[in-house]
């Protein structure tokens, strides 16, 4: 039985630095409400990226061709306020992973600053239980430490972390 969608195009943003397995499996979990669900690569001036934003692109542009959902996803890099690509792309959702009671309060008020500035809705998920201690920051850190970081990003992320 097809699912119907109800929403037509959604917003997931974030640093992506790098993108990890709980972003795949948020990605897979609220795509199938959406028409349409564009991946932003969006500037965060509060952090300093381990990767170049291109890399980062090329990255999630890799996943989506590894999981077959090129069909339904678009990867766009943004360096503006949020609200401003929801209203130039006509988006009215946004997809925001929870992974504890921190991250709700910090995306809870982010949520109602961009209903108010932009009207645009977010929509929360919360990760599943072996994501909830999965981070891009714990990913660099173990990355840059030279461990192990295969269980925490997919195949194609991991190659391309090594070049």
């Amino acid at each position: 039985m097809k699912t119907k969608k109800e929403f037509k195009r959604a917003i997931f943003a974030g640093t992506f630095d790098p993108p990890t397995n709980a972003h795949v499996d948020l990605l897979k979990t609220a795509l199938p409400l959406f028409d349409q669900v564009l991946i932003v690569v969006a500037t965060n001036t509060t952090k300093k990226p381990l990767l170049e934003a291109s890399k980062r692109i090329h990255m999630l542009e890799a996943i989506l061709q590894e999981e077959k959902l090129t069909a339904h996803c678009e990867v766009k890099e943004w360096n503006r306020l949020l609200p401003e690509a929801c209203k130039l792309w006509d988006v009215s959702y946004l997809i925001r992973g929870i992974r504890n009671a921190g991250d709700l309060e910090q995306e809870f008020l982010r949520a109602d600053a961009n209903l108010y500035f932009a009207g645009v809705q977010t929509l929360f998920f919360p990760s599943k239980k072996e994501y909830i201690y999965c981070s891009s920051s714990m990913v660099r850190e173990i990355h840059l430490l030279e461990g192990d970081t295969s269980h925490l990003i997919p195949a194609s992320v991991q190659r391309l972390m090594t070049i």
